[in-house]
């Protein structure tokens, strides 16, 4: 009966996690827009940001992904927008003329925690 149990819990186990990875996508799917829409915008605005993503092959839930996008995009237009200086105009306040944002994405405890500096 003992070798059924394990048997058991060990099959129920791998049955959980295949349904798990069915809901997981790498994070890369969720911020593959990202480097043009800054490249894009940086233009437009006349300032200078580069964005680095690490860990993009970090396994996120879809469904949070897909919640993450907005935000996340949000804050990349608020650090171009009021982050950076232009070239031409005198410095102000701290505000840097050249900027970098950097986001990190790692799996902790089959958790995923990001990280965001600039």
């Amino acid at each position: 009966m003992d070798t059924f149990d394990r048997r058991a819990a060990h099959l129920s186990h791998r049955l959980y996690d295949g349904a798990l990875a069915c809901h997981m996508r790498p994070f890369a799917d969720g911020v593959q827009a990202f480097p043009r829409m800054v490249r894009d915008l940086a233009r437009t605005l006349g300032k200078q940001l580069r964005l680095d993503i690490d860990g993009q092959d970090t396994q996120v839930d879809r469904h949070i992904l897909e919640k993450l996008e907005a935000p996340l995009g949000h804050l990349l237009r608020n650090a171009l927008d009021h982050g950076i200086e232009s070239p031409e105009e005198p410095p102000r306040r701290r505000q840097a003329r050249r900027g970098a944002v950097a986001h990190r994405s790692a799996a902790q405890r089959r958790a995923a925690a990001g990280d965001c500096r600039r």
